[in-house]
């Protein structure tokens, strides 16, 4: 079979290979974690790596009736993008793109794959990663990946048969991942290989097996011994001859500082709505906002932000094309991802921020037409809860809500906000819900500037600040200051409050803010506070207490 120039690879054996790898990156994601260090050392590439599978081989699953190589590895590829986590996924997704595409192109009916095609599949694999990253770094899965694409052309060229083909490009990817401790300043200091290339080299000694008939479940990871102290085996020594790039090694050395520097502490995914591939742009702009380890496979966006603020800076840049869907990812203390997820129907970019820091998937409906996204996110499964930020929101979650997914009445950002804050990943789902059905019933009070004068029943002057309550004008003052020192007394009557949040609308100018924020730390200087900005129009805050 090794001399043999073709073989029938059937959907099915490719859906097998599928299916071994969510459980290959199931075993390997914890010694993946443990080596990741790069771009940031937050140990969660075997995770998201092991999602992004499970993601891929979910579409498959959803596959009707029989299907070809290519229909496959296309849902594969679908699939993987629309659960892509981290860095490290959006790059295998992008890869698997570049399969699929080159697959599909090539009409294999009968299933017989060529080491001519083969090898193009893995040349656009590595192509497509290689355009994906705005900044593409020398000792990463993108190394790796143009390695074993080289080595699949030379075996393609010199005549060999696919098995043969497949056996060589195994061998290179493990001699191209040794090699990535030496090509990168900060997986030498740690002494590790890279994670996101140690994941790629896992999936495809699966296809190996898989292609071969090897035994799969008691096969030794063949990146078991370099996720420990990586051996002293250069590539050479295999004939494998990894991609060089002088500039992406130049750019790698810059972007290890930085990693090592820890200036970045969150990982915003999004999603843009934007028909038309605006890639090019996009880098210019996401560049231009300092964001960095950006990975673009349109609508799908990966960057790495600073702080909160320099996360909402970024989002309002990329507004033009659209937000349509976001998840945050804190780099420095990680996060608990349980088997329940909560979404979250907001209608401004700071509000979808807010949601997502607090580990929902947020989706953006200001625009109407993105109902379609909330969709998407409850029928892959694991969305267990919904709530909104407004009562149009309400609608579409109430729309969207389906067998086991509960969705959370709220009428306002901070009693969205209070839901999530209380939202357990790894609690029963109904208890889960009772919880956050709870906190989003706390009391708000909104204010707002007039705008125009009223000669009764109520007296006021259009510059004067109204409180009211579910539409209802409670009580008018003539400052935003005065106004929410006595909402909160009014709100908390029986001592202070423990916690005050207040929401920030586009009424409120700067310098309100501080004489907002001022009066209420002078008032109830013990109270903790929460502030952000919910940035909907006609509102001065909206104020809650607990």
């Amino acid at each position: 079979m090794a001399n043999d120039n073709s073989m029938r690879l059937g959907g099915l054996l490719a859906a097998r290979w599928a299916r071994q790898a969510v459980d290959r990156m199931r075993r390997q994601r914890n010694s993946i974690d443990s080596i990741n260090v790069f771009p940031v050392a937050d140990g969660d590439t075997g995770s998201n790596m092991y999602a992004t599978v499970k993601s891929a081989y979910s579409a498959v699953e959803a596959l009707d009736g029989s299907a070809t190589l290519p229909q496959v590895v296309e849902a594969m590829a679908a699939g993987a993008l629309r659960g892509a986590r981290g860095n490290s996924g959006l790059i295998l997704a992008v890869a698997l793109r570049g399969v699929a595409d080159e697959l599909g192109q090539a009409q294999l009916a009968d299933g017989s794959l060529t080491p001519d095609r083969f090898a193009s599949a893995i040349e656009l694999a590595a192509q497509r990663a290689q355009d994906a990253i705005a900044e593409p770094t020398h000792g990463t899965m993108l190394t790796v990946l143009h390695a074993m694409a080289e080595t699949a052309r030379a075996q393609a060229d010199r005549g060999a048969g696919l098995v043969e083909q497949i056996e060589a490009v195994r061998a290179c990817s493990i001699a191209a991942l040794r090699d990535t401790t030496g090509q990168l300043d900060v997986l030498g200091q740690a002494q590790v290989v890279d994670a996101g290339a140690t994941g790629i080299v896992e999936i495809f000694d699966l296809l190996y097996l898989t292609v071969t008939g090897g035994a799969v479940g008691e096969a030794a990871s063949p990146t078991a011994n370099l996720t420990a102290v990586p051996p002293k085996v250069t590539s050479g020594e295999l004939g494998c001859r990894p991609h060089e790039d002088g500039a992406a090694s130049a750019r790698g050395a810059g972007a290890a500082g930085q990693a090592a520097a820890g200036a970045d502490t969150l990982e915003l995914v999004f999603t843009l709505s934007d028909s038309k591939d605006r890639t090019r742009p996009l880098k210019r702009i996401l560049a231009k906002a300092d964001a960095r380890s950006v990975v673009i496979s349109w609508p799908m966006v990966h960057v790495h932000v600073k702080n909160e603020d320099h996360a909402l800076r970024v989002l309002r840049e990329v507004e033009q094309y659209g937000l349509a869907q976001l998840r945050a990812e804190d780099l420095v203390n990680g996060a608990d991802h349980g088997p329940l997820r909560a979404a979250a129907a907001v209608s401004t970019a700071p509000l979808m921020l807010r949601a997502a820091l607090t580990g929902a998937v947020a989706v953006l409906l200001d625009r109407g037409g993105q109902a379609h996204t909330l969709l998407d996110v409850v029928s892959d499964g694991n969305t267990t809860v919904l709530v909104a930020d407004s009562p149009e929101g309400q609608a579409a979650i109430n729309a969207a809500a389906a067998d086991g997914v509960h969705a959370i009445t709220t009428g306002s950002p901070i009693s969205m906000v209070s839901a999530l804050a209380v939202f357990d990943p790894n609690a029963d789902a109904a208890e889960v819900a009772d919880d956050m059905a709870d906190a989003a019933g706390i009391d708000i009070r909104r204010l707002c500037f007039a705008g125009q004068s009223a000669a009764g029943p109520l007296v006021y002057s259009k510059t004067d600040v109204l409180v009211l309550s579910e539409g209802r004008i409670l009580f008018i003052e003539h400052t935003p200051e005065a106004a929410i020192v006595e909402a909160i007394a009014r709100l908390a009557p029986e001592g202070d409050p423990e916690l005050i949040t207040i929401s920030y609308g586009q009424q409120a100018a700067p310098h309100m803010r501080g004489a907002i924020e001022a009066a209420v730390r002078s008032t109830y200087p013990q109270a903790e506070a929460e502030i952000f900005d919910s940035d909907l129009s006609g509102v001065c805050a909206d104020v809650g207490v607990e």
